[in-house]
């Protein structure tokens, strides 16, 4: 409750104006966040049947898993692809001036340099939780956020 309380504070936008905001396509009913019959009645007792009323950590959180075999909802894929890019596109780490073997040595230099989204995953996830046909994407927003 606190973090839906801190998004309170802060005036966060709705679930449905996140989503819009990253691309995705806004949900009509409250029936569509989610198909488990039980979060779908919780979210109508809280928010009457106004998808539009859904707090965007509510939301969030009971959005249903991507399509075919993603393991993330839509929109926290879509904000944290988004985040992630900017992160590194921004970090003073890949500057020209600094992205170099003495800054990071030769192996080190290999390594980022042999290192894409599919391998940084792979290091990251137990391999036996991970089913092989299990495809990573994200899109980028057509609006700049930042």
């Amino acid at each position: 409750m606190k973090t839906v309380q801190a998004g309170r504070n802060a005036k966060l936008a709705s679930y449905n104006d996140y989503r819009e905001r990253f691309n995705l396509w806004r949900h009509t009913s409250i029936d569509q966040i989610t198909p488990d019959p039980e979060t779908r009645s919780k979210l109508k007792a809280l928010y009457g049947n106004n998808v539009d009323n859904v707090e965007y950590y509510v939301g969030l959180m009971a959005e249903d898993k991507g399509y075919g075999n993603s393991i993330f909802p839509p929109l926290l894929a879509a904000a944290v692809g988004a985040e992630a890019f900017r992160g590194v596109f921004g970090h003073p780490l890949l500057s020209p001036a600094v992205y170099t073997k003495e800054t990071f040595t030769e192996t080190g230099l290999k390594t980022l340099e042999g290192t894409t989204l599919q391998t940084l995953i792979a290091r990251n996830l137990n391999p036996a939780t991970v089913k092989k046909d299990h495809v990573v994407s994200f899109a980028l927003p057509r609006k700049s956020w930042f």
